[in-house]
């Protein structure tokens, strides 16, 4: 029974202060006799001797507290119909006093959680406890009310709940366990990710629990939650814990390729599994030790793939590739492409490949033919791509192996390569854009800026260009006003897009135009939310218009959800404190 003595008495006390007439106060004198006879038998579980004492009290003099006592009572005994009819008199007697409502909806709750599923008794505890979340901000009310929600299969209505709680309440793992349901069937990926995180953070002990969760996030590709957890796993039950190779994908995944190397030494060095040399190989092409990745991607290629699926199987293919070609062993990867044709001829991604290693090979009569067949009834890349087989095939050698070393983020290596096919095609976006991320890189600001405006005076019309011109300029803290310009026009041409939302609003927040910042970066936020910059921009916002509860609590997600500068947002927040 929930025991509400002292602010009972209290709440008594001051009604009685405000009532007028001598027989008034006899009565409520009599009332709060009553009353406290009454809770000193509940206390103790005599509730058959405490009830007839509240009733006498409620009768002489109206008070919450009486109601909440008296129905309690009634529950203990078993007695829910009345113990309901109780309440339904205390509200309508006190129809803002929250605590009822709390207490009704915690009542058809017990029914709901004691076998009596039925949408009536749930719509009853979801009503009445939202109420009484409303009214009094009781947290259990509001965290219940969150569950019936998603019972009645209301996500839209649970998420909006669960998202004006504070984050600390937010924090609650039981809480976080009702959410992960919820946005998993809504298919809010974003918040999904976030409530995973929190989870993550949690500690959990439960090992089929963790599983559940962990399970969730690698199916979403949440992969740095997804290795918080499992390293939780292990620590819960670290006797059973058998999916090491697993583990270790994981790890690789999340860009852990330490653990991957540890794992892989303690438990796979001598009788590895496919998954261990994938896992391996990745890493070594990630560390840009191509040749020794290549031995590891041809171990593991060669071994069983029976459980792997056609897809997966066809990636790493892929990703052999690579590293094949960046080590510079271009026959190899001629060898390997032919290969995997014969084994998944319908791949159009490694005719493609096999086009670019044909060139590395001097094979343009064979390339042409393989793209000749790659252009039939399709239009735009692959007819491009002929045209410049014919007329340059050296700008394919130099651009295929930039972007092969851009995505392996040996940038170094990719510069070399993309300089030459820039030279050769100086108006190629697909070649300007990561040249200016790599410029960007080495902190050569002119050089970026040269190369966006050479750019959109081709394409003035390309969000993207426009989008990251913007940003260089913002971030860089030069033409301010152009760069808002630019951003409204990326904005203008793609106005759901998150990341574009974000440069506007971070233009908005730099000329201290703090509303039109806030809107943009909120609707940014909303869309997504596990992005550190976007959670650094709206907090700088809500910092300057002096919400700091806020500005704190989208730093420490920035700092969670990682991408910014840690150290500096860790002083705001540490001036904030103080």
């Amino acid at each position: 029974m929930v025991r509400r003595l002292i602010v009972a008495g209290l709440m008594i006390f001051l009604s009685l202060t405000g009532m007028a007439g001598d027989d008034a106060k006899s009565a409520a004198d009599i009332s709060l006799t009553e009353y406290f006879v009454g809770v000193y038998y509940s206390s103790s579980g005599e509730c058959g001797k405490a009830i007839p004492h509240f009733e006498k009290a409620k009768a002489l003099f109206r008070d919450a507290a009486i109601y909440l006592e008296l129905s309690d009572c009634y529950a203990y005994q078993g007695t829910m119909e009345k113990a309901i009819s109780v309440l339904e008199e205390g509200i309508r007697a006190f129809p803002q006093d929250g605590r009822l409502f709390a207490s009704m909806g915690d009542m058809y709750y017990g029914l709901y959680r004691a076998g009596m599923p039925s949408d009536d008794i749930v719509q009853e505890a979801y009503d009445n406890l939202l109420k009484g979340w409303e009214l009094s901000s009781d947290r259990e009310a509001g965290s219940k009310a969150v569950e019936m929600a998603a019972i009645l299969n209301k996500p839209e209505e649970a998420a909006k709940l669960y998202e004006s709680f504070p984050l600390e309440m937010r924090r609650q793992p039981q809480l976080l366990a009702v959410m992960l349901d919820v946005y998993d069937a809504a298919g809010l990926k974003n918040r999904l990710r976030k409530t995973i995180k929190m989870l993550s953070n949690a500690h959990l002990k439960s090992p089929d629990f963790l599983n559940h969760v962990i399970n969730q996030a690698i199916s979403h590709s949440f992969y740095k939650e997804a290795l918080k957890l499992m390293q939780q796993q292990i620590q819960a039950a670290p006797g059973s814990f058998e999916k090491w190779d697993k583990f270790m994908f994981v790890a690789l995944a999340a860009s852990d390729c330490k653990t991957v190397n540890k794992v892989f030494n303690e438990r796979y060095k001598k009788n590895p599994t496919p998954l261990s040399l994938y896992s391996m190989a990745s890493c070594l092409g990630r560390r840009h030790r191509y040749k020794k990745a290549a031995v590891f991607f041809s171990r593991s290629l060669s071994s069983d793939l029976s459980g792997w699926g056609e897809g997966v199987h066809l990636e790493v293919m892929r990703d052999y590739l690579k590293v094949l070609v960046a080590s510079g062993n271009y026959k190899k990867a001629l060898t390997v492409a032919k290969d995997g044709l014969q084994a998944f001829p319908d791949s159009m991604d490694l005719k493609s490949d096999l086009v670019y290693i044909d060139v590395l090979n001097n094979r343009t009569k064979q390339a042409i033919q393989t793209a000749t067949a790659l252009s039939r009834g399709q239009d735009g890349f692959e007819n491009l791509l002929l045209v410049r087989l014919k007329k340059n095939p050296s700008f394919l050698k130099y651009y295929f192996k930039g972007m092969v070393f851009y995505a392996l983020e040996d940038y170094e290596r990719a510069f070399s390569q993309l300089k030459k096919a820039h030279r050769m095609e100086p108006d190629n976006r697909d070649v300007g854009v990561p040249l200016a991320f790599i410029y960007d890189r080495k902190g050569k600001q002119n050089e970026v800026i040269s190369l966006y405006r050479k750019l959109l005076k081709v394409y003035p019309k390309d969000a993207l260009l426009l989008n990251n011109y913007s940003y260089s300029l913002l971030s860089y803290h030069r033409h301010l006003k152009e760069g808002l310009m630019l951003a409204k026009t990326a904005v203008d041409l793609v106005p759901e897009s998150p990341t574009y939302r974000d440069t506007l609003g971070y233009a908005y927040l730099l000329l201290e135009k703090l509303d039109a910042a806030e809107d943009n970066l909120r609707f940014a936020y909303e869309k997504n939310p596990e992005n550190g910059e976007i959670c650094q921009h709206l907090g700088e916002v809500y910092f300057r218009k002096g919400n700091f509860r806020k500005a704190r609590e989208l730093w420490l997600e920035a700092i969670e959800n990682g991408g910014v500068d840690e150290a500096s947002l860790k002083k705001k927040i540490s001036f904030l404190d103080q």
